[in-house]
C-alpha cells in the first residue's frame, strides 16, 4: 500500500534557456561546465552556472563518500534531503583529483522505462518505504542537470532529484545511487520553502509516490514462495505439490508444505487467514472458478487441525488474477496456486528456526556453479578472469550486500548476466523485462530451506499497465571491466538473521559462509 500519492499544480514553473520538458538530446551535456545554480521558487534569480560550478555544495549536512565510478575515484557528497513537508530536494555533488575533464556519462541513470541518460539513478529509502523520483505532468521524472554526467577538473558538479517528502518522524534516509552504493544516514533538513536549481523545471501537475519494500523468498524445493508487503505475508503453494492435474485432492507431499505454512502463521500470530485459490488460463471460467475453490477448501480444511484457533475464511478466483503473464508452460504453472495470506506482528519471510523434517544441509551446486569461499573469492560462469568476492553488511531493515568483481584477465570483461538470467527468471516475483535482463535478480541468499531474493518494489509509473516490480539495488550494470580493474555492485537483501550467508547466482557462482558485519544505523 502507498503511503502517499501525491500531485498538485505549480502557479510558477522554473525554467532554463534552451531546455524543455523532454530534456536536450542524449548527446547534449548534462552541465554547462559542470554543476548548476540554485534558486527559490519565488525569487527571480539565482547565481549563474559558473559561479556555482566550482563551490561546494550550498547546504550542509550531507554524508561524503569515496568511490571507484567507471574506474575513476571520486568524491561524493550525498545530500542533505531537503524538505518543505510535501516534497524533498535531494543534492549529490561529485568531485575527482584528476588533471581533466572525466566524462561519466549515463552513470547515474537507471534508464528504466525512459530513453534518456540523465542522472535519474538516486533511489532514496526511508525506513522500509521507497521515495520515487517525483514526475511532472508529462511523466518526465524531475531531475536536474538533464543529460550526460560531466567533472571538469578542479570543479564540483551536481545533480539533483525531486521525491516525496520523508516521515514526518525521519531524521535520515539511506540513499542508494547507481556506481555510488548506498549512503546511509544522509539528513533531512526541514525548511519552509524548498531551493530548487534553476535547470530544474516544474510544470504541471505533478506524480509523488511512495512504496513499501517488499520481501520474496521460495522454498528450496520449489514446493511454495512467500511475498511480504508491509505486516501482510502471503505464502503461495505451487499447485504440482499439493495436487494431480484437475484434481482438488491433496496427495502425499502436502502435508509437509502445509505444517511449513502453519507454522509460519504462528510465528507471525496471526488470528485470522484468507485461503485463495486460483488457476491458469486453460479451461473455461466456470470451470476454473469451481476448481480454485475447491482446491482452497482443501488446503483450508487441512489447515483447521494444525490452527484450531485461527478463523479462516475461503475463496476460489480461477484464472482471473494471474502472477505470470503469458501461455507459457513456467507461466502456467506460476499461476496454478493457493496463495495463504495473514498478517501479525512478526510477519516475516525470515525465519531461522529449523523445523524437524526440514533439509539441514544446502542444495548441492547445479553442473557449473563455482564455489568459493569468502576469503578467497570465486570465478564465475561469465568468465574464470572474472572473479567475485562479497561484503555483507546487517543495518536494522535489510542486509546490504556488496559484491566486487575483478577481470582478472588480458581482455575486457562485460559485466551483463552475470547476476541476471536474462528473460526468464521467476515469472511470479512480477520484474519488468529490463529488470530481468540487466538488474541483480538472480543474487540470493541461500540456506538448507530457503532461497532469499533481492528486496523488491511495486514500480509506480507504468501507465496503467500491469505491476512491475523492481529490485532494491543498482540498476542497469552492464559495463565493461577491464583488464586488472574492478566494479562493486550493491543490492540490499533479506535478513535470514544469521551470522553468516551464502550467495548465489544460479548458474555461476555460490560464495560460502560470508561474514555478516553489523552495521549501527
Amino acid at each position: 500500500m502507498n503511503r502517499m500519492s501525491w500531485s498538485g499544480a505549480l502557479a510558477a514553473a522554473v525554467f532554463l534557456a534552451g531546455c524543455t520538458a523532454a530534456g536536450p538530446d542524449v548527446g547534449e551535456s548534462a552541465a554547462p561546465e559542470g554543476g548548476g545554480s540554485a534558486e527559490a521558487v519565488e525569487s527571480e534569480a539565482g547565481p549563474s552556472a559558473a559561479e556555482s560550478a566550482s563551490t561546494e555544495p550550498d547546504l550542509p549536512g550531507g554524508v561524503v563518500v569515496e568511490r571507484l565510478v567507471d574506474e575513476v575515484m571520486v568524491t561524493a557528497q550525498v545530500g542533505p534531503l531537503v524538505t518543505d513537508g510535501d516534497l524533498a530536494l535531494l543534492e549529490v555533488a561529485v568531485s575527482h583529483d584528476l588533471s581533466e575533464q572525466v566524462d561519466l556519462g549515463a552513470t547515474f541513470s537507471n534508464l528504466y522505462n525512459a530513453a534518456n541518460v540523465s542522472p535519474t539513478g538516486a533511489l532514496v529509502l526511508d525506513g522500509g518505504e521507497v521515495l520515487h523520483l517525483v514526475r511532472d505532468g508529462e511523466g518526465v521524472p524531475v531531475v536536474a542537470p538533464w543529460g550526460l554526467v560531466r567533472v571538469p577538473a578542479g570543479e564540483t558538479t551536481s545533480f539533483w532529484s525531486l521525491v516525496p517528502a520523508p516521515g514526518e518522524d525521519s531524521g535520515s534516509v539511506d540513499v542508494l545511487v547507481r556506481e555510488l552504493g548506498l549512503v546511509t544516514d544522509v539528513p533531512v533538513v526541514r525548511q519552509e520553502a524548498l531551493v530548487l536549481p534553476e535547470e530544474m523545471e516544474l510544470e504541471g501537475a505533478l506524480q509523488a509516490e511512495v512504496t513499501t519494500m517488499d520481501v520474496y523468498a521460495e522454498d528450496v524445493q520449489g514446493a511454495s514462495s512467500t511475498r511480504v508487503v508491509e505486516s501482510v505475508e502471503t505464502v503461495s503453494l505451487a499447485s504440482e505439490v499439493l495436487f494431480a492435474p484437475e484434481s482438488a485432492e491433496l496427495n502425499s507431499d502436502a502435508q509437509g508444505v502445509l505444517e511449513r505454512t502453519a507454522a509460519q502463521v504462528q510465528q507471525a500470530g496471526a488470528s485470522e487467514v484468507s485461503v485463495v485459490g486460483h488457476t491458469d488460463d486453460v479451461g473455461t471460467d466456470s470451470y476454473n472458478d469451481d476448481l480454485s475453490l475447491r482446491r482452497a477448501q482443501a488446503v483450508a480444511q487441512a489447515l483447521t487441525p494444525l490452527l484450531p484457533q485461527v478463523a479462516m475464511t475461503v475463496e476460489g478466483r480461477g484464472k482471473r488474477e494471474p502472477v505470470a503473464e503469458g501461455t507459457s508452460d513456467e507461466a502456467r504453472a506460476a499461476n496454478r496456486r493457493v496463495e495463504v495470506s495473514f498478517e501479525g506482528e512478526d510477519a516475516s519471510a525470515t525465519s531461522t528456526e529449523v523445523e524437524a523434517g526440514v533439509p539441514t544441509e544446502l542444495p548441492e551446486p547445479a553442473e557449473g556453479v563455482y564455489v568459493g569461499s569468502a576469503d578467497e573469492g570465486v570465478s564465475t560462469e561469465k568468465s574464470e578472469d572474472l572473479t567475485v568476492t562479497a561484503q555483507v553488511m546487517r543495518h536494522e531493515r535489510f542486509l546490504e550486500a556488496q559484491l566486487t568483481f575483478t577481470n582478472e584477465g588480458t581482455e575486457e570483461i562485460v559485466i551483463l548476466g552475470v547476476l541476471s538470467r536474462g528473460a526468464a527468471g521467476r515469472e511470479e516475483r512480477g520484474l519488468g523485462l529490463l529488470a530481468r535482463t540487466a538488474d541483480a535478480h538472480a543474487l540470493t541468499i541461500l540456506t538448507p530451506q530457503t532461497v532469499y531474493y533481492p528486496l523488491d518494489y511495486v514500480y509506480p509509473f507504468t501507465d496503467g499497465e500491469e505491476t512491475v516490480r523492481l529490485i532494491v539495488g543498482e540498476r542497469m550494470r552492464n559495463e565493461d571491466v577491464s583488464p586488472g580493474a574492478s566494479t562493486v555492485f550493491t543490492v540490499l537483501m533479506p535478513d535470514p538473521g544469521t551470522d553468516t550467508v551464502t550467495l548465489e547466482a544460479p548458474g555461476s557462482f555460490r560464495l560460502l559462509d560470508v561474514p555478516v558485519t553489523e552495521v549501527v544505523d
